[in-house]
């Protein structure tokens, strides 16, 4: 059997457990609450997305790390997102 040392007693409550408990709590007092955890989503995506999903995984080109430099096609979907959104300008790649 393993023996956990002393200084693990000391360790404070783990932080996303206390979050479960108090919306668990807010919950059963009839509140409508929003999970702000972890970030395990508690709603199935739309079927589009899982759609999309399930087409992408087939692409063997998928099944690898991508670049250290990124994605061209991701990087430039953001910046034109952030000029339309917030108009900011400036952002091209290097």
């Amino acid at each position: 059997m393993i023996r956990l040392a002393k200084r693990i007693d000391n360790l404070p409550p783990y932080l996303f457990a206390r979050i479960d408990e108090a919306r668990e709590r807010a919950a059963a007092r009839g509140l409508d609450t929003v999970s702000m955890g972890i970030g395990d989503p508690d709603r199935d995506p739309p079927e589009w997305i899982r759609e999309i999903l399930a087409e992408e995984v087939m692409r063997p080109g998928n099944h690898r790390y991508p670049s250290y430099k990124g994605n061209p096609l991701l990087h430039e979907s953001v910046i034109r997102y952030m000029e339309r959104r917030f108009g900011v300008t400036g952002l091209g790649l290097p």
